[in-house]
C-alpha cells in the first residue's frame, strides 16, 4: 500500500560533514555471487551448470556451494504477475535518485525514460522502492515499496533536482583566473597562489564526492538493517561525482601558467600540486561494504554527453564493482533504462565459503568460465 508520507526520510544530515564511519566487525560465513554471463555478441549465455564455473578469493580457489541459474524472460513475468497461484513478490526493485548531482535541466530530460521503466516493470510482478538523496543533502526514502506505479510517475514528477549544482564550481574557476592574473605579475607567486586555491577547492569537491558515496552505503545498509533480505538490486540515477576531486583545479593552473614558466620549472612545483588523496580506493573501501551486503548497482549518468571523464568513471566504479551495467556518454536515455532492466532478466547464483584465517579487509573475487567463448560480469570483491 503506497503511504501517504512520500518523503519518509532515514537519517538528516545537516550540513556537508559526514557522521562518523563505523567500523564493521563481520563473521564472514558464505559469500553471494551474481554472474552475468554473455556470449561475444553480449546475448545472454543460459543452460549452464555448476561445474562449468570455478571461484578464486585472494586468488585461492574455494568449492561452490550453491549454485542457480535465474530467468525472468518478459513473458515469464507477465504470465507470473496474472497468477493467482503465484501472489508473492517475485522481485524487488530500488529506484535511488541522486538529485544532489543532478540539474532540473537533465532530470527533465531523463523523466521520459523514467517513466517508460516504471512503465515497463508494471508489467511484471515487481515491488518498487523510491529513495534517494535531495538538493538539501538529506537522504531518505521517498516511496517505500508498492505497485501503485501511476502514484510513483507523479512523485517521479515532483521531485527537485539541484539548479545549483554546477555554480560552485563555475564560481572557483573564475576564482582561479583572478587569483593567478592578480599576483603581481610574477608567474612564481601566480602559480602558488593558484596551487593553494587549488588544494582548497579539491577538497570541497572532496567532501561532495564523498559525502554522495557514503550516503549510498548508508542507504544500504539500512535496507540490510531493516531485514531486507534477499538481492538488492538498485539503479542509481546520477550526474555523478567526481573519482578525482579537485584535479582539474590543478589542471587548469598548469594550463594558465604554461606559457610564463618553463616546464623544467613547473616541475619543481611538483609538490605543490599533489593533492595527495586516492579517491578511487576510498570508492573501493565503501563498495566492498555494499558487496558484502548482496547489493548489485546498476547506474545511468544523467549528464549524456556533457559528462566530465572523472564523473563517468566514478558512475562506471560503483557498477563494475558491484555487478551491475553502466550507462553514460548518451543522451537515449530510454534505451539506457531498458538495457539495465534487460540485464536483471537471467544471471546465475553463485555461492561459496571463504578460505579460513585470512586477515581482514578487502577480499577479491574472480570467477571463471570453463566454457570457451563466455564473457563473466560479477562483483570484484567485499569488504569483512
Amino acid at each position: 500500500m503506497f503511504r501517504r508520507a512520500l518523503f519518509l526520510f532515514l537519517i538528516f544530515f545537516a550540513s556537508s560533514f559526514l557522521p562518523a564511519q563505523q567500523d564493521y566487525e563481520v563473521s564472514v560465513t558464505y559469500v553471494n555471487v551474481w554472474v552475468k554471463a554473455t556470449d561475444e555478441n553480449g546475448n545472454p549465455v543460459q543452460g549452464l551448470k555448476q561445474e562449468d564455473f570455478q571461484v578464486f578469493e585472494n586468488d585461492v580457489e574455494v568449492p561452490i556451494t550453491c549454485f542457480e541459474e535465474v530467468k525472468i524472460s518478459e513473458e515469464q513475468a507477465s504470465a507470473q504477475k496474472a497468477s493467482e497461484e503465484n501472489p508473492e513478490v517475485a522481485e524487488r526493485f530500488v529506484l535511488y535518485l541522486d538529485l544532489l548531482n543532478t540539474t532540473p535541466r537533465e532530470y527533465l530530460a531523463i523523466k521520459p525514460g523514467l517513466k517508460q521503466f516504471l512503465d515497463d516493470l508494471s508489467r511484471r510482478n515487481t515491488e518498487v522502492m523510491v529513495a534517494g538523496l535531495l538538493p538539501t543533502g538529506k537522504l531518505g526514502i521517498f516511496a517505500p515499496f508498492t505497485k501503485e506505479f501511476i502514484k510513483l510517475k507523479m512523485l517521479i514528477d515532483k521531485a527537485p533536482a539541484n539548479a545549483g549544482r554546477d555554480t560552485a564550481e563555475e564560481s572557483r574557476h573564475r576564482e582561479l583566473e583572478h587569483i593567478m592574473e592578480g599576483s603581481g605579475g610574477d608567474p612564481i607567486d601566480a602559480i602558488r597562489a593558484g596551487y593553494s586555491a587549488a588544494r582548497t577547492y579539491a577538497k570541497a569537491d572532496q567532501d561532495v564526492s564523498e559525502f554522495t558515496l557514503h550516503a549510498l552505503e548508508t542507504f544500504a545498509q539500512h535496507m540490510i538493517d531493516e531485514d531486507f533480505g534477499g538481492h538488492l538490486i538498485i539503479l542509481y540515477v546520477s550526474g555523478g561525482f567526481s573519482s578525482d576531486p579537485g584535479r582539474d583545479y590543478f589542471d587548469e593552473v598548469d594550463e594558465l601558467a604554461k606559457d610564463s614558466v618553463e616546464e623544467e620549472e613547473m616541475l619543481s612545483y611538483s609538490n605543490e600540486r599533489n593533492f595527495n588523496f586516492d579517491f578511487k580506493k576510498e570508492m573501493q573501501k565503501s563498495i566492498g561494504k555494499m558487496n558484502r551486503l548482496n547489493v548489485t548497482i546498476s547506474t545511468l549518468d544523467t549528464q549524456g554527453m556533457g559528462s566530465s571523464t572523472e564523473k563517468r568513471e566514478a558512475l562506471q566504479q560503483v557498477a563494475d564493482e558491484t555487478g551491475g551495467i553502466s550507462f553514460g556518454n548518451s543522451q537515449n536515455f530510454k534505451d539506457g533504462f531498458k538495457d539495465i532492466l534487460k540485464d536483471f532478466e537471467h544471471q546465475y547464483i553463485l555461492c561459496y565459503t571463504p578460505p579460513p584465517k585470512q586477515k581482514p579487509g578487502y577480499k577479491k573475487i574472480k570467477v571463471v568460465s570453463k566454457k570457451p567463448g563466455v564473457n563473466l560480469r560479477y562483483r570484484q570483491g567485499y569488504s569483512d
